[in-house]
């Protein structure tokens, strides 16, 4: 990745299976959220994170040329040659919104190829399941309340399943006594803002990880309708001014324990 990120607006750069799985996996994702979902999303993450170090806004002009280097469709894949090329200079790849949910999975499939019948990867909240837990019936998985994170806000029962949850809570910068959240709208070039807190629970981390930024970026009308339509995928939301009242997607309930 490192690689493609110094050398492939240069020319092509040829990765391996996995990597360009991977990437082909994203571009998927970026298609089905009309772009809410862009691991070319570096150039923006790189200025916010400057910004949050000098505590300098970023300027309109910094803004436009960040976001003129971010978009799925500059990010060129060839799966003869199983390469990749930028069709821009100044592109960077950041796979921080899928790579957790992937290396989760991959964990689970290490796991299971040792003889293990059962057990439970949790990478940074990122989370799968799969058999039973020792004496038990049904893993448990805490849901934390993203206005006081000591205090677990729902509890959920985690059988074969993935969860992931993206929040405003955690991982924000300020900028001048703003709050912005780690997580970069493409199209407004800036931090989302009205959710505090999406959980996608999924049959892989990887679908979890990777819905649960792209809701995230498509607020809560787009974001749920699109949870609605994909099979096996339910979600949790929490509004930045209603934290006491969760969204639920229509087939939630059943993980939720009373």
């Amino acid at each position: 990745l490192s690689k493609v990120n110094r050398e492939a607006f240069g020319g092509k750069v040829v990765v391996s299976e996995e990597l360009f799985g991977l990437l082909q996996t994203s571009v998927e994702y970026s298609r089905l959220s009309e772009g809410g979902f862009d691991i070319t999303i570096g150039p923006l993450v790189d200025l916010w994170r400057k910004a949050g170090r000098t505590n300098t806004t970023p300027t309109e002009e910094q803004l436009t040329g960040a976001r003129a280097k971010v978009g799925y469709e500059k990010l060129i894949l060839d799966p003869d040659e199983r390469s990749v090329r930028f069709a821009v200079a100044g592109m960077r790849l950041d796979l921080g919104a899928i790579g957790k949910g992937y290396a989760v999975d991959r964990a689970i499939e290490s796991l299971r190829n040792s003889g293990a019948v059962g057990g439970m990867v949790n990478l940074g909240g990122n989370i799968r399941t799969f058999g039973r837990p020792v004496g038990k019936s049904e893993w448990k998985i805490g849901m934390r309340d993203p206005t006081d994170t000591n205090h677990i806000q729902l509890s959920l029962r985690l059988n074969d399943w993935a969860v992931a949850t993206s929040g405003d809570y955690e991982r924000s910068i300020f900028v001048e006594g703003q709050k912005v959240n780690h997580i970069l709208n493409p199209t407004t070039r800036r931090g989302v803002m009205g959710l505090s807190s999406v959980t996608i629970l999924a049959r892989t981390g990887l679908e979890a990880d990777a819905l649960s930024t792209t809701v995230t970026v498509m607020g809560k009308d787009r974001g749920l309708e699109l949870i609605e339509r994909l099979p096996n995928t339910e979600a949790i939301l929490i509004e930045t001014d209603k934290p006491d009242e969760p969204i639920y997607s229509s087939g939630v309930k059943p993980f939720i324990l009373p």
